[in-house]
């Protein structure tokens, strides 16, 4: 969505009661369309995001002694490739509000959703994910430029989470919804990333931003949202409404660039469906504000090969959190461990789980993937890894098996 200044955008003959005025559109939900320059933080803007990040990953020593109690061996921990959980996040100017009773903006509504210290989505999946992220727009001089890695790909831990919770505290939402070209873009950054892929895109509106596009007043924002037009001389609202009788993406009406906040589903479905096409599965979560557009995001979470968007628009901490735990159940499967290389010796292998060591079993243990190259875990061990934020694979001591 537009960013919250106005945007004066020239004039129109409303009637004759009104004359000939000079005129803008601004919607209570979502009014204008570039950054203020007085919001967030002024020596930390967006596009000056630190692409460098030292974290360690804070995974549990492995205790040799719990693998074969009274022997004498040697476990170290070999590498195992979690899936990767990228974030692809709407800072539209539209983030900035407040909905609800909460006071917080819906940024922060969505920051504390994801790494909140106590129920953050995301810190719940511990060390079994790689997570990175990038927002878009990219920069506070472009309110339509395209996406921007904020977060580099990172082994999950306590101190990934604590950096990616500072680097978006220092972000400031502003600017517009390029979302087709922040998919393609996002698609070409990750197209070389060993897998598996999961993108988790969080918008609160429909995706616009295309220069190219005309629409009617159903396919325009501003109408969709109901904007008010306000004197583009006195700044004072006039009455009328972006509707079926002023369509405010009209640029013979209301000036060049009015055309930008035409919906532009079909670009970004477009984007969507290369994404899906390159292996990359995508959910969409619809965050306040996103309510009128629900057929537009159910639609593009179809292009993205996903089930549905996940209706996020309820105003609230718990409805955020649940929308965002049940697209993490399904991206991230943890009864299924991806070795970087397979064992020298599959014998002196074993599994440990927050500390535990899990017996290789097929029944309620772990069994072998093909060639060596990963590993199942079955029945209550799966149950227990889902819940779990530390797995473990060692080698060096003889493989425990039920006793």
């Amino acid at each position: 969505m537009r960013g919250q200044r106005r945007s004066w955008v020239g004039a129109l003959a409303v009637a004759a009661s009104v004359a000939t005025t000079g005129l803008a559109c601004s919607s209570p939900a979502h009014p204008g369309y570039l950054v203020d320059p007085s919001w967030g933080d002024a020596a930390a803007p967006a596009d000056a995001v630190d692409p460098s990040f030292d974290v360690a990953v804070d995974t549990a020593p492995l205790n040799c002694s719990a693998v074969e109690a009274g022997l004498l061996c040697a476990c170290r921990e070999i590498g195992t490739r979690p899936p990767v959980l990228y974030v692809l996040l709407d800072r539209s100017g539209s983030m900035l509000e407040s909905p609800g009773s909460s006071g917080l903006t819906k940024w922060n509504l969505v920051r504390t959703a994801l790494v909140d210290p106590s129920s953050g989505a995301l810190r719940k999946l511990g060390s079994k994910i790689r997570i990175g992220l990038a927002i878009f727009p990219g920069n506070d001089t472009d309110a339509c430029s395209t996406e921007i890695e904020g977060f580099p790909i990172t082994r999950g831990s306590t101190a990934a989470y604590d950096a990616l919770n500072g680097q978006l505290q220092r972000i400031a939402p502003g600017g517009g919804t390029p979302t087709a070209i922040s998919l393609t873009a996002l698609g070409q950054r990750l197209a070389g990333v060993e897998g598996p892929v999961y993108v988790l895109l969080a918008t609160d509106g429909g995706p616009n931003c295309n220069a190219t596009l005309t629409c009617t007043p159903d396919s325009c924002i501003q109408c969709i949202e109901h904007a008010s037009i306000f004197d583009a001389t006195t700044g004072k609202p006039t009455g009328l409404y972006c509707d079926a009788n002023h369509n405010c993406c009209d640029p013979s009406l209301f000036g060049a660039g009015a055309n930008e906040d035409c919906l532009d589903s079909a670009n970004t479905n477009a984007a969507a469906a290369a994404l899906a096409a390159a292996g990359m599965k995508t959910f969409v979560v619809g965050v306040p504000g996103a309510g009128p557009y629900a057929a537009a995001l159910d639609a593009l979470a179809a292009a993205l090969a996903a089930d549905h968007y996940y209706d996020a628009t309820d105003p609230t901490q718990a409805a955020l959190e649940a929308a965002l735990e049940a697209i993490t159940a399904k991206a991230i499967d943890s009864c299924n461990i991806t070795l970087e290389s397979p064992p020298t010796d599959p014998g002196m292998t074993n599994v440990i789980v927050d500390g535990v060591t899990i017996p290789q079993d097929p029944t309620n243990g772990w069994s072998w993937g093909p060639g060596y190259a990963s590993i199942v875990l079955n029945g209550a061990a799966c149950t227990t890894a889902k819940d779990a934020t530390d797995i473990q694979v060692a080698v060096g001591c003889k493989t425990v098996t039920p006793q």
